[in-house]
C-alpha cells in the first residue's frame, strides 16, 4: 500500500496546482507541475482515497516516492483477463499487442488512468487523454464478469470522480467526449446508459467504417 507524504505533488492547469486532484497522485508529467506541496489533500491510506459503500474503490494511477499505486503485475493480470474477454481487441483494435505495451500505455504521461476494484478484485480501468482547458476524452475497459448493472455503477463512479476534478474557478471539466467505432453498438448503448449523448458518426476514420461521437456534460 502506498503511503503519501507532504512531498506528493499534483499536476496543474493553472495557478492552483494543489487543487487539481483531491485524493491521489497522477503521472507528474501529465500536465506539468509547479512544485507546490499539497499534503492537506493527501490520504494516509490509498484505500481511503475514493471508497463507496457498495464496495467500489477507485485507485488513481500515479507514482509516489518511486512506488506506483498499482503494480505492474496487477496491470499485466488485468490485461490478460481483458484480452481473454475480447476487450483489448475491441478497445484498441490491433494497437495493443502484448501486456508490456499495455503497461507502457498506462504509464504514458498523456494518459490519466484510474483503476477500479469491486469487492477487492480488479475489474477494469478508465482513463482520460487529449485533456484540454475544460474537456477531455474518456475511455473505459472493464472485464466481462463485471458487465451489466455492476459495470454501470463502475462507470458512474468513474464519471463522478472525473467531474470532481477542481480547476481554477470551479470544476475542471464541463464535458467528456467518447469516440467509439460505429459498429460497436454494445459500447455505444453502454455509454448512453451512463448519460452520454450521441452526436453522430464521422465516416472513414475508424477501421471498417465510421466513428460514433458522444459527449456527457457535468
Amino acid at each position: 500500500m502506498v503511503r503519501y507524504t507532504s512531498r506528493t505533488r499534483y499536476p496543474a492547469t493553472g495557478k492552483h496546482a494543489g487543487d487539481w486532484l483531491r485524493w491521489a497522485t497522477v503521472n507528474e508529467q501529465a500536465l506539468g507541475l509547479d512544485g507546490q506541496e499539497t499534503a492537506r489533500y493527501i490520504p494516509q491510506n490509498l484505500s481511503d482515497a475514493v471508497a463507496e459503500n457498495n464496495g467500489i474503490v477507485l485507485v488513481p494511477y500515479g507514482e509516489v516516492n518511486g512506488a506506483r499505486s498499482v503494480g505492474d503485475d496487477l496491470i499485466i493480470k488485468l490485461y490478460h483477463e481483458l484480452d481473454m474477454d475480447g476487450v483489448i481487441d475491441t478497445v484498441f483494435n490491433d494497437e495493443m499487442t502484448d501486456s508490456a505495451r499495455f503497461v507502457r500505455f498506462m504509464k504514458d504521461p498523456g494518459n490519466l488512468p484510474v483503476f477500479i476494484l469491486v469487492g477487492g478484485g480488479l475489474m477494469g480501468v478508465g482513463w482520460l487523454n487529449n485533456i484540454k482547458s475544460n474537456y477531455a476524452m474518456g475511455h473505459f475497459a472493464f472485464v466481462k464478469r463485471s458487465w451489466g448493472e455492476r459495470s454501470l455503477d463502475m462507470g458512474r463512479r468513474i464519471l463522478k470522480y472525473w467531474f470532481s476534478f477542481p480547476g481554477d474557478y470551479g470544476p475542471l471539466f464541463d464535458v467528456l467526449i467518447g469516440n467509439i467505432p460505429a459498429q460497436n453498438r454494445a459500447a455505444i448503448r453502454y455509454i448512453k446508459k451512463l448519460g452520454f449523448v450521441e452526436v453522430g458518426e464521422i465516416p472513414h476514420i475508424a477501421e471498417g467504417g465510421a466513428m460514433s461521437v458522444s459527449y456527457i456534460e457535468r
